[in-house]
């Protein structure tokens, strides 16, 4: 990854914008040096690079990240640059982008903002034809959270995180973390020390006769323009809604429909991350829609049923029905901090009862054989697990699987021994 950084860092102080290189890097070096104070106290934990390393760090960090962000806008067919190798391949973008979402990996935006100026301004006017691309990422001669939105997510929808994104924007996770509108007021969001937690799962709601349905996400599918990058977009953005209704009257539990693609789980943790680190108007969307679904699901065959009524889309070839219950058991604990915005819906999903004798007959019977399946699957799981590790210990090198051989067939002749031993006898 690090020599990808240099290599991208390269392509954009080769750009038309840059006039030269050398004083450029120092200006930029300035300007970090200038705001080092800033930079450090951005970060929850204590810095330890010295000065010339961190303005270094930042510097490849931030002109990498700024050359992506243009060959995104971009979005050209093929790139026959050296970078080639990682712009015309899908996955290796999308893999690319996964990993500017690690919290780990954020650098501030305020940064972006301040070395833009430098990094994407020109000072001749005949070039501004030739760099609308470069231009149009910016606002001012400055990076604008507003223009990144417009340029790599086409089919959000701005005007609903507008008013967000004009507070100001932390970092590339933060940006994509007010992409996905929250649709609750603001006095749902108080923190509730105690959230109620869903004590039914899919199968056992079913089984309570209660109806789950989906309901279809409106928004950010990725850039709608076509290319190898924007395919990357859009195999990269997820699809989030946080709107969850029950309707005790007619029994319905509505659930927007969530799209599980190969970069969902580690977006989806490090959003989580983000938001317990607790900081004003951050909020608890993402945490609070984990915990919900993870009271949704404890079983595999709760997988199967959310899949069928269209709540859970896998997008994802290599996402077993197994994984993805390991992911909503694993992904979020009662320990981390959640909002109250479900409580009402849990509350009532609880609390659900089944009316007369037919209903108890069908929800006796539907339970004995939820929990029949829960223990076939527990009983499979513990098979298996036993066996790799009977494997890994006994059968890990040939010395290992010829020494079992060896053994059990001198068991098999001692056992044989003893039976004609007995019948001589």
């Amino acid at each position: 990854m690090e020599e990808t950084k240099w290599r991208f860092m390269h392509k954009l102080l080769s750009r038309p914008t840059v006039q030269e290189q050398t004083k450029t890097i120092k200006i930029c070096s300035e300007k970090i040096r200038a705001i080092e104070s800033i930079i450090r106290a951005s970060y929850a934990e204590k810095i330890e690079m010295a000065s010339e390393e961190l303005a270094r760090n930042m510097l490849l960090d931030a002109c990498f990240l700024l050359e992506l962000l243009i060959r995104l806008s971009e979005n050209t067919e093929t790139d026959p640059s050296d970078l080639g190798y990682i712009i015309n391949d899908k996955k290796k973008m999308v893999r690319v982008l996964t990993d500017l979402t690690l919290l780990e990996n954020q650098i501030p935006f305020f940064l972006l903002t301040a070395l833009s100026s430098n990094l994407l301004s020109s000072h001749d006017h005949a070039e501004q034809q030739e760099l609308a691309t470069l231009l149009n990422l910016s606002q001012d001669q400055k990076l604008s959270p507003q223009n990144l939105v417009k340029s790599l997510f086409d089919e959000c929808d701005v005007t609903r995180a507008g008013p967000h994104l004009s507070k100001g924007v932390y970092h590339f996770l933060h940006l994509i973390h007010l992409c996905y509108p929250d649709p609750y007021d603001p006095q749902q969001h108080k923190q509730s020390k105690a959230p109620l937690q869903l004590l039914r799962c899919a199968r056992k709601l079913q089984a309570f006769g209660i109806t789950i349905k989906a309901s279809q996400t409106k928004h950010c599918g990725g850039n709608n323009k076509a290319g190898i990058l924007a395919a990357a977009l859009t195999e990269f953005v997820d699809k989030f809604e946080f709107k969850i209704e029950f309707n005790e009257t007619q029994r319905e539990l509505t659930i927007p429909t969530l799209h599980i693609k190969e970069a969902t789980e580690v977006k989806w943790r490090n959003l989580i991350a983000w938001e317990q680190l607790g900081l004003n108007g951050i909020g608890y969307k993402f945490s609070s829609y984990a915990y919900f679904l993870k009271g949704l699901v404890s079983s595999v065959h709760d997988i199967q049923l959310l899949k069928e009524k269209g709540v859970i889309s896998v997008d994802h070839e290599e996402a077993k029905d197994e994984d993805l219950v390991i992911i909503f058991q694993s992904i979020i604990s009662e320990e981390e901090q959640m909002d109250g915005r479900y409580r009402k819906v849990c509350k009532g999903l609880n609390r659900a009862k089944v009316d007369g004798v037919v209903g108890c007959c069908v929800l006796i019977l539907r339970m004995v054989w939820h929990y029949f399946r829960k223990f076939l699957e527990w009983l499979q799981r513990g098979l298996i697990s036993s066996l790799l590790s009977f494997v890994d210990i006994y059968l890990g090198t040939p010395w290992k699987f010829i020494g079992v051989v060896v053994g059990a067939a001198l068991l098999a002749l001692t056992i044989i021994q003893t039976v004609y031993a007995i019948r001589a006898a």
